[in-house]
This record gives C-alpha cells, structure tokens and sequence, in this order.
C-alpha cells in the first residue's frame, strides 16, 4: 500500500494502514480521523497562542482637539509583515510594518473587540513606558493650552471691514448699473 500523507500547519500527518488510524508524531496523536487529529493541532496552536498573550496600551495621541489616550489591550496573534514603499523621494524608501491582532475593551463599547494594530501604535505595559505617556501627556496638555492661545490671538487679528473697500465696491455696482442700461 502507497504511503498517504499530508500537511497542515507544517506538521506531517499520515495515514498508517495497518493501523487504519492518522498519526502526526510530531504531536503524539494519531486518530481515524483526518480532521481529529487537525482538531488537535488547531487546539495546541490555541493554547499555545493563549499562553503568549502580551499585555500591551493601544495609545491615541490625541491632537488639537481630542485629549491622548491609553486603553488596556492584549496582543493576542502576530498577522503579518507588510513592506511599504515610500514615492515621495526619487529612491523609493522601503518601510517594514508590523501588524499585531489586538484584543480591547475600547471607549464606547461594552464588550472586548479585535482589530488589526501596527505594532508603533502600541506601548509596553512597562513603568519606563508610562513615565514617557506621563510626559506625553503633560507635553500635549501645554501644547493644548498653547494652541488655544494661538487660537485665540489669531481671533484678535483685525480684519478688513467692507468699509475699507466702499469705494471698490461703489466702482463694482456702478458697473453692474452701467450694464443693464
């Protein structure tokens, strides 16, 4: 008899027939089932991947209007390697971007979600890392402040009245008199 194998999730299995079962010895299992013995691989890979489970913040910096902010997360798989290119210099500049899938309960939201995170976004659950947010946070509330002030003086700068340009517009509607006579 012809030896039958297969692969799934890099893992070898065959089918052995003298004993009528599939083995995949890499896992210790083996089962007449094809699919009880990918069941089994599928669950290694769980309780492997919730095992690694890493703690993490998804930060927002927050800008001119939007306060910064910190949620609690997990990062719970690794998806993938996106390569990106930049076209804005004349050698297109290559950019490597790690994209995480994470797990929070976001603002808004009464249940956890996932949702696909570059790894940039994210901040370890480290006391150096929240001392750097601490002095984020002070940093954007003094730009905050100073861009209301900003704001504000370019508010106080006085404009041109329709005053200032009568006589162009006296010349403008004499036109428009002219044109319809």
């Amino acid at each position: 008899m012809s030896d039958i194998k297969t692969e799934y999730r890099g893992y070898t299995i065959r089918y052995g027939g003298n004993s009528d079962e599939w083995q995949c010895l890499e896992v210790n299992y083996s089962s007449a089932s094809l699919s009880k013995v990918k069941a089994r691989i599928d669950k290694m890979y769980l309780d492997l991947r919730k095992k690694s489970i890493v703690p993490v913040f998804e930060i927002s910096r927050g800008g001119t209007h939007g306060a910064p902010l910190l949620t609690p997360s997990s990062v719970i798989e690794f998806v993938k390697t996106k390569v990106e290119r930049s076209s804005y210099r004349q050698e297109a500049a290559q950019t490597e971007k790690h994209v995480v899938a994470v797990v929070a309960q976001r603002r808004g939201s009464d249940r956890p979600s996932r949702r696909e995170a570059e790894i940039n976004d994210l901040m370890p659950c480290t006391l150096e890392a929240e001392k750097a947010w601490e002095n984020y946070v002070s940093a954007h509330k003094a730009y905050f402040a100073a861009y209301q002030v900003a704001e504000q003086a370019f508010k106080d700068i006085p404009r041109v009245s329709l005053d200032d340009v009568a006589a162009l517009k006296a010349i403008k509607e004499g036109e428009r008199d002219n044109d319809n006579e």
